[in-house]
């Protein structure tokens, strides 16, 4: 039995009370109801109160608080059990009579109704209770006073450790609690399982209470189907199996806790440990059963079930059905009989279940075989380093020791290598060169001449001998030593060969790189003072300039201001000198306005009218301008602006009062309805058919930009209600327009949000970094570009940056510029580089070639391979200083983080959620049930991880070092937009492609270090982003990039989540697709931006961007190169096939004969898409038994490539080919089939066709490029993942191949950078300083969209990064992030005809235009309607007030007692009757004389009142008292036995004509409130008629058009064409692409 919400309080009260009634303790046991329902309690301010008084009453303030959190918080996961249930378990142990258990647990034991039962069974046992809930403990307390064998324990069961309590039980028996809480238990910690076991409860119980039996120990557990059916838990339940065997369970109805509000399917499961018990076949089977889950198709939901009740569907206990207790693509048990029949099933089906007692193991005669670990003997000897090298050894370094060869390990020990004899002397001579080239860089100046000669001398020997080092023969050789990029050094290419380089010319002056330049050797410049005080000090330092330039401070100081090399920059702590590119940044109307106030300090003496008319003059110039009100595009609210505002728009327009508040912890707005006016807000309801939206609602949905999902139909056949759903966008429409309609007419209140939007965002300038004054000590090989310089003067300012460099342009100089000088300018001392596994060594040579004598730690795969290993590495990090470490994204994710900073993290969270709800509860904000329950399970959960971290700090029981103890001060990070997967928490979780659930765990542990930095600064970035492509395509990307970097300036602007981010910049859109069913799939996406100049803004205030268009590098141009291929008939077909499919879902129209189920279908456009993609390329893709195509996309781009194959024969040009679809495998396949056609069809040497796929290991893909780069293999094939980054294979590469089209621009951003990059010598040299790059476009289908749509997201990703952005709003199309297309889109394109896609496109906005229409017109007749009623009604109530006013007289003159009884006397003729009685009896006596007469009868008459009695027949009259204007009755209108009464009746009937004169009144008023508030519908114009005309007219164009294109037969057979067929005329349409 469901309680209502009263009798459930009542329940709670009668509880408490009985809790404190002293003389009732010894005599009853308490069973209430439990406490899950707490919140429909809390959520009702009257109930609330009554339940807060009553435990006030008893308990005090203070106290009665913690009960209500612990209230709460039991809620979220407890259900109490029924008592029929309960007692069929104790039955069945009962009948179980050799199981006698003298310890039992009950591990949420509730108010004890197992415990109460079981000790009537088993008196003599002895039971441990644990319950955490406070209130639930005091009632637990008082059921077992007096039993001495029942101890409870009011801790929850977790700790269990920390108790004295039993730690092994014969028996446990519990209905478990069941969420999604997290649980802390120390003990776990270890454990391989701990993060799943301990991630929501009732896994946890379900773990604990196994391991909790004794030996043959028994549990009976209650708890949800989901622990048995769903395969993430899998894991758990072999692993309990171990220990344990799975006897049986059976499966509840979804009614058996109907009691408890919840429709939940739960299982009675039984266990037994089953040490001491002999293991049989059958339970092994069950036992493997148990572990088992299965998917199987319900209806048209594919549902998970556990293998355990596919084999025993008699243990389910009902009949499954489609549906779910929270969505319907889960399933149900629904039941077969009411619950007391379902008791008596319950009872019979455990009895077949067996307990198995005393029943030993018996021994194992086979004897166990230990095999021990046989370890290979190493060839590596390992010694200490004795070196006499002159060069101080590294890591990496060879050296030579007693004729031996060796290699410097990350221990600093030598290893040795082995070589033959002949190697040994060519690494000798190697060795010899790298020891004398250092040696000539440390030497004297006057020992240089002879070290030269000595190393010219050894060159040329080694030269004569072996050829030159870059050969290919010695260049392996070379780079074995990490240093080897340095020797090679010794050779510079010019003309197309490498000659000696001019560290051999005497008139070279060489610098040790070990050998700063503490100061300039001569007078210098006030530039170049300048430059050296920004160099060395990173600022200006005045004793500097005065040493450097030998001038007095005062003149340096007039100087630099008179001549703009310097200007005066205010901060917090006063003013100071700057460079004109720092100084004309930042908040450009503060320093205006310093300036005005001309209090320059110390500084006033140097500033005159002629400086500050000068900079106020310069600063003018740059200050940005003011972005007018009707710009931003604001929707109701955004973060930026106070509430107020809206609050104050709703009041001036609506004449309501609500307030409102933005909760961070759901990211929505939360409204509450102080004062309404409805004829003012009646407009903004909808009335669904199960739902009234009213004005909160639609109030609320149009801040947090979310149309509710609505429903029709029954729950069996519930559908989309699009209708409604659109009506309820119109109404957020609506109030959109009158909002900024309402600012526009205010200019102060439009002048004042104009001013704060520019304060927070657009008043900042980012600075033009200008690092022409940077040096660096040390660099070796390098000129940096100023590109470079830039680049390390941003990093340096902002002490990190996003560095957004296309490719070719440097960016692993930048990190070696970068560490070198932050360490120079003590801002890190130690720099950690993480970069992709693949280019971790190439990062390793290149950094150490541009500075030799950098401290490096790299992290090698052999190094970090394996936890103990890595763990050492770790320590390594932290123990030692190294001025870099550089390590792979892979091994970076394992870094422990700092306890004590994850506890900050998680405190501050959790104090954030903990406000939250103090508004909710406090301000009264009536929020939904599952909301508040979902706030507070998260604060439980936040609260478990604080345990957990807690528990780590005070153990220190990791000695792995941490994140925080490595002593890092910055980190840098290569192709930073692989840690784009940051997970957040958002309200869109409709909007695919965001990253609302999950994120990776590297992307988590870098946030938490950068945080860490962060803190520790007490500033923004701490981190260098080095990427290519940082975005890759969705501006929702960007948001990330912000996150990570500013967190700080996030805040200023008022933005502390994605959806606050997402309010300033995106406009989410809600598309409906229809399905086969019938019904819509209701699609969410952010389609629209807005701000985008703002965006852009921001964008560049944390970056740095270099690239083609910004500046310029030597690399070859690309050719754009567009083939359109015509479909080959059998495509054709197929491509008509996948459209009906489209239409009808009929999935044996598709090839793979695959049927779909409806869930499946539901997603029907991707369906369609993936289908339509393999088949452009080759329908054997989808189906491997179709025939060859012939000329398709395949054999012409095979045609393409030997085309260029040979063209390029006399230099060995390579080609690359991309393919993200149809990867190597057994099947058949792209790749494959490329390698054939060339192969067998153009005779392209099957050894120069390779997969990247092959090269597993880096190793053996550096192998790879080296052979691209030589010209052993031409033809590479690879994926973008694979083969698009982390790849050097540009030296010969001239044409680039896309088989298929990526829906992110920067996929083809990165395959096309293969080639179109610096060191492309094959295309400069020999093939016109190009890069062919190819697309193949099949029509009629996706491939030309698919193009076109990733040139537009290109195009404007360059835009917003490079600044040029010159709009506001953008459309990002058809095709969304995650690469699908809208179902009408996919049908138009099949035609291969633009028109038709403009057309579907019309068509759909047509049908959105028609349905607003509709709603419109609808409502109108709905006002209409309604105002027609009302007038009708207040006509009604006007002609009532009229009468009702003419016998108010009557009745003053009656409303006394005394005067009414003196006045009935009269009437009755009784003048001496003494009371009221015998003036009943008298009237009585009158009114039954007539009683028997039919018809109408006057009784008596007081003034113009008659007392009339109305006979209809023996059995039925009314009495009435009736005036001349109208008649009034009393109770039942019938003549009653109580005399008093009777004589009353009058008086009373009468009583009611002031009330009802109210009455009427007030439904006048709101009758004629009702009436202005439907005229106010009525005065609302459709303003999108003359919308609706231009689209309806350009279709009617469209149609005649394609009438025109395609309908060429003649007149007369016209109609005979109609019922017939048409074959779609295939046009090729040229188009212009700017990739």
């Amino acid at each position: 039995m469901k309680y209502s919400k009263k009798k459930y309080l009542d329940y709670m009260l009668r509880t408490i009370d009985a809790l404190n009634d002293s003389n009732a303790k010894q005599h009853f046991f308490i069973n209430n109801p439990g406490f899950g329902n707490i919140f429909d309690v809390l959520k009702n301010e009257g109930y609330r109160t009554l339940l807060i008084q009553k435990l006030e009453q008893y308990y005090g303030g203070e106290y009665t608080q913690t009960i209500v959190n612990s209230l709460k918080q039991s809620s979220l996961n407890s259900y109490y059990t029924p008592d029929a249930i309960v007692q069929s378990i104790t039955d069945y142990l009962k009948s179980n009579e050799a199981f006698k258990p003298q310890n039992i647990l009950e591990p949420s034991a509730g108010n004890g109704v197992f415990v109460r039962r079981l000790a009537k069974i088993y008196p003599l046992a002895r039971f441990t209770t644990f319950e955490k809930e406070v209130l639930t403990v005091r009632i637990l307390e008082h059921n077992f006073q007096n039993h001495s064998n029942v101890k409870v324990y009011g801790v929850p069961f977790e700790n269990l450790a920390q108790t004295n309590a039993t730690k092994k039980y014969d028996l446990i028996i519990s209905n478990i609690p069941f969420g999604a809480n997290k649980i802390f238990d120390s003990e776990l910690q270890g454990h391989p399982l701990q993060s799943q076991i301990s991630k929501n409860i009732h896994s946890y119980f379900i773990y604990k209470s196994l391991v909790s039996l004794k030996p043959s120990g028994v549990s009976i557990l209650i708890c949800t189907k989901n622990f048995m059916d769903k395969k993430q838990y899998a894991l758990i339940r072999e692993h309990l199996m171990n220990t344990n065997n799975f006897i049986g369970g059976l499966r509840l109805p979804d009614s058996t806790f109907a009691q408890e509000n919840t429709a939940i399917v739960t299982d009675i499961l039984i266990f037994q440990n089953n040490k001491r018990i002999e293991a049989t076949l059958e339970q092994n089977e069950i036992n493997a059963l148990f572990t088992q889950s299965a998917e199987e198709v319900l209806g048209v939901n594919s549902v998970q079930i556990n293998e355990y009740f596919l084999s025993h569907p008699e243990n389910i206990l009902g009949t499954l059905a489609e549906g779910g207790l929270y969505n319907n693509q889960d399933y149900t048990v629904k039941p077969d009989y009411g619950f007391e029949q379902l008791a008596r099933e319950i009872a019979t089906s455990l009895l077949k279940f067996q307990i198995r007692t005393h029943l030993e193991k018996s021994q194992s005669k086979t004897e166990v075989q230990v095999s021990k670990e046989v370890i290979a003997e190493t060839i590596t000897v390992v010694k200490p380093i004795e070196s006499n090298s002159l060069t101080i050894l590294k890591p990496g370094n060879l050296t030579i020791e007693r004729q031996k060869l060796y290699k410097v390990s990350q221990d600093n020990e030598l290893e040795l290598l082995q070589v033959k004899p002949r190697e040994f002397d060519r690494l000798s001579k190697i060795i010899a060169l790298r020891d004398t080239y250092f040696k000539l860089l440390d030497s004297p100046e006057v020992e240089k001449e002879k070290i030269r000669d000595e190393l010219d001398y050894q060159y040329d020997a080694f030269n004569f001998q072996y050829g030159q080092l870059h050969d290919k023969a010695n260049y392996p050789f070379v780079t074995l030593d990490i240093q080897g990029p340095f020797i090679l050094g010794l050779e510079t290419p010019k003309n197309g060969i490498f000659i000696k380089s001019d560290i051999f010319d005497a008139y070279i002056k060489l610098t040790s790189p070990e050998k700063n330049i503490e100061e300039p050797l001569k007078i210098l410049s006030l530039e170049d003072a300048i430059y050296y005080s920004l160099n060395k000090y990173n600022r200006i330092d005045i004793d500097s300039l005065v040493q450097n330039t030998g001038s007095v401070k005062d003149h340096v100081i007039k100087e630099a201001l008179e001549r703009k090399l310097l200007f005066l920059n205010p901060t917090k702590e006063g003013w100071e000198l700057a460079p004109k590119f720092l100084f004309l940044s930042g908040t450009i109307y503060q320093k205006l306005n310093t300036y005005r106030k001309n209090d320059f300090g110390d500084y006033q003496s140097y500033v005159d009218k002629s400086y500050i008319d000068q900079t106020v003059l310069a600063l003018e110039r740059v200050k940005p301008p003011m972005t007018p009100f009707e710009d931003l595009d604001i929707k109701l609210h955004e973060p930026w602006f106070p509430i107020e505002y809206t609050q104050a728009f709703i009041f001036d327009t609506y004449n309501s009062m609500v307030h409102m508040a933005y909760n961070d912890s759901t990211s929505k707005y939360m409204v509450r309805i102080e004062k309404a006016d409805y004829e003012y807000i009646k407009k903004f309801s909808v009335q669904s058919e199960h739902r009234y939206y009213g004005f909160k609602e639609i109030l609320e949905g149009a801040l947090n930009s979310t149309i509710p999902y609505i429903s029709k139909g029954s729950k069996e056949y519930k559908r989309t209600d699009k209708a409604k759903m659109q009506e309820v966008r119109i109404k957020f429409d609506q109030m959109y327009k009158e909002f900024n309609g309402y600012i526009n007419e205010k200019p102060e209140i439009k002048e004042r949000l104009e001013r704060i939007f520019y304060n927070t965002y657009d008043a900042q300038v980012h600075p033009k970094y200008d690092g022409d004054y940077l040096h660096f000590e040390g660099l070796r090989h390098f000129t940096p570009y100023k590109s470079q310089k830039d680049t390390v003067a941003g990093i340096i300012v902002n002490q990190g940056l996003l560095v957004n460099k296309e490719v070719g342009f440097g960016k692993t100089l930048d990190i070696a510029l970068t560490v070198q000088k932050l360490k120079e300018l003590d801002l890190s001392k130690k720099t950690l580089v993480i970069g992709l596994r693949s280019t971790v060594i190439q990062l390793e040579r290149e950094l150490l070639n541009a500075f030799p004598t950098m401290k490096l730690l790299v992290a090698h795969d052999k190094v970090v391979s394996g936890l103990a290993k890595r763990n050492t590495f770790f320590k390594k990090i932290g123990e030692t200083q190294y001025d870099v470490v550089l390590m792979s994204h892979d091994t970076f994710k394992f870094i422990p983080q700092s306890p004590e900073i994850i506890h900050e993290i998680i405190a501050e969270e959790l104090a954030n959620l903990e406000r939250d709800l103090s508004v909710i509860y406090e301000d009264k904000y009536n929020v939904g049930k599952r909301v508040l329950k979902g706030l507070e399970q998260r604060k439980d959960n936040l609260t478990a991880d604080l345990k957990q971290v807690y528990f780590e700090i005070e153990s220190k029981q990791s000695d792995v070092v941490n994140f925080e103890q490595m002593g890092f001060e910055h980190i840098m990070v290569d192709e930073s937009h692989k840690f784009k997967n940051l997970m957040y928490t958002t309200r869109h979780n409709r909007v695919a492609g965001l990253n609302t659930s999950q994120g990776s765990e590297r992307s988590k542990n870098l946030l938490v270090a950068i945080r860490t930095l962060q803190k520790s600064k007490q500033r923004d970035f701490q981190t260098t982003f080095l990427s290519g492509t940082p975005i890759s395509n969705s501006i929702t990307e960007v948001y990330v990039l912000f996150k990570y970097l500013i967190p700080h300036r996030m805040e200023q602007m008022n933005i502390t989540s994605f959806d606050q981010w997402a309010q300033v910049f995106a406009n989410k859109s809600y598309e409906f697709e229809p399905t086969v069913s019938g019904d819509y799939k209701v699609r969410e996406r952010f389609r629209s931006f807005k701000k985008m100049k703002l965006l852009s803004s921001l964008y560049n205030e944390i970056s740095i961007i270099v690239n083609g268009t910004t500046h310029h590098i030597d690399r070859p141009k690309m050719q754009l190169d567009v083939h359109t291929l015509k479909p080959t008939p059998a495509q054709l077909e197929y491509f008509e096939q996948i459209k009906e499919f489209l239409r009808t879902g009929n999935s044996s129209l598709l090839y793979g004969d695959k049927n779909y189920t409806e869930e499946q279908k539901s997603a029907i456009s991707l369906i369609a898409l993936h289908h339509m993609r393999n088949a452009s390329i080759d329908p054997r893709m989808l189906n491997e038994d179709l025939e060859d195509p012939g000329e398709a996309k395949l054999r012409t781009i095979a045609s393409e490539v030997y085309k260029t194959y040979k063209e390029t024969e006399s230099f060995k040009g390579a080609q690359a080919i991309f393919s993200d679809l149809g990867v190597p495998k057994e099947s058949f396949n792209i790749y494959d089939e490329l390698k054939r056609i060339l192969v067998e069809e153009f005779d392209v040497p099957t050894e120069e066709v390779v997969f990247i796929h092959d090269f597993k290991t880096d190793t053996k893909r550096l192998e790879c490029f080296k052979k691209v780069n030589n010209g052993a293999y031409r033809v590479i094939i690879g994926s973008t993942e694979k083969l698009g980054t982390g790849t050097n294979i540009q030296e010969r590469l001239v044409r680039i191949h896309h088989v298929d089209i990526p829906y992110r621009p920067t996929d083809i951003d990165q395959r096309n950078g293969r080639g179109v990059r610096k060191g492309n010598l094959g295309a400069k040299e020999f093939f016109g300083d190009k890069v062919i790059v190819s697309f193949y476009i099949v029509e009629n289908c996706t491939d030309a969209l698919m193009l076109n749509n990733v040139n537009i997201k290109k195009n404007f990703i360059e835009q917003l990064t490079n600044g040029t952005i010159q709009f506001n709003r953008l459309d990002m199309g058809a095709v969304n992030d995650e690469g699908s297309i809208d179902y009408k889109t996919l049908l138009a394109v099949a035609k291969n005809d633009p028109l038709y896609l403009e057309k579907e496109e019309l068509a759909k906005e047509l049908d959105e235009l028609e349905l607003e229409k509709s709603i419109f017109k609808k409502n109108r007749l709905e006002a209409k309607n309604n105002i027609s009623f009302y007038e009708t009604e207040l006509n009604r109530v006007a002609k009532n007030i009229i009468k009702l006013k003419k016998d108010l007289p009557l009745w003053d003159s009656l409303s006394e007692k005394g005067s009414y009884y003196t006045a009935l006397r009269t009437a009755l003729q009784t003048p001496n009757a003494s009371d009221a009685l015998l003036l009943g009896e008298n009237l009585n006596n009158r009114l039954q004389h007539k009683k028997e007469e039919i018809g109408e009868h006057t009784i008596i008459s007081i003034a113009t009142a008659n007392l009339e009695l109305d006979v209809e027949d023996r059995q039925h009259h009314q009495l009435l008292v009736v005036t001349p204007n109208a008649s009034y009755g009393y109770g039942s209108k019938r003549i009653v036995t109580n005399w008093q009464s009777l004589a009353d009746y009058m008086y009373n009937a009468l009583s009611k004509i002031p009330k009802s004169l109210s009455t009427q009144k007030e439904l006048a008023a709101d009758y004629k409130k009702s009436v202005k508030a439907n005229q106010k519908v009525l005065e609302l114009d459709f303003d999108k008629t003359e919308k609706l005309e231009l689209v309806h007219k350009r279709l009617v164009e469209i149609n005649i058009d394609l009438d025109e294109k395609y309908d060429a037969e003649p007149e007369e057979n016209k109609e005979i064409a109609k019922s017939e067929t048409s074959s779609v005329k295939q046009v090729t349409n040229a188009r212009h692409i700017s990739i």
